[in-house]
């Protein structure tokens, strides 16, 4: 009868996994349509590499990355301004920006490969058999798994507030 009761808690204990990573993934997607604007987010909640940049509208109807201003400190002020008066980026800005971008991307991404870790240390702890080595390498994958999504979630949430400040 303990047995049974083994193989009862470790079921129960897989179809609530398997229904929180179900419901995490369903937030990772987009609730608009993904195209390729630069201020949007597309497939799986990753952002896009320009997001922030100053974009205006071509020739071609088409949208562009506005190039940064490469005047130096003194001058940024006079030379520093397109047509409507707005101030444009600084090179080290605009660099920034991009960099931030990524690295998010990356961070996302990390995100979603400790979530495979944590089922894969779920189905590890569901065929151990009762075997204590196997249960032992489970609880260990799941902990890293754990580790390295809080560590990815942190990264992100530091990489948007100084994106933010950044984008002022």
């Amino acid at each position: 009868m303990a047995v049974c009761g083994v193989v009862m808690k470790k079921v129960f204990v897989t179809i609530i996994m398997v229904f929180s990573l179900g419901l995490a993934s369903v937030a990772l997607l987009p609730a608009e349509p993904a195209f390729a604007g630069c201020n949007d987010r597309i497939l799986l909640g990753f952002p896009s590499w320009c997001r922030g940049l100053k974009t205006s509208i071509g020739t071609d109807g088409k949208e562009v990355i506005e190039q940064p201003c490469a005047a130096e400190d003194s001058e940024f002020d006079e030379q520093c301004k397109d047509a409507a008066g707005i101030k444009k980026d600084s090179m080290t800005v605009f660099i920034w920006k991009i960099i931030l971008n990524i690295s998010e991307i990356l961070f996302i991404l990390a995100g979603m490969i400790s979530l495979g870790f944590a089922m894969y240390a779920g189905l590890t702890y569901l065929i151990s058999q009762g075997q204590a080595d196997k249960i032992g390498n489970a609880k260990k994958t799941l902990q890293n798994a754990l580790i390295g999504l809080a560590i990815a979630i942190l990264a992100t949430a530091v990489i948007n507030t100084v994106m933010g400040v950044i984008i002022g």
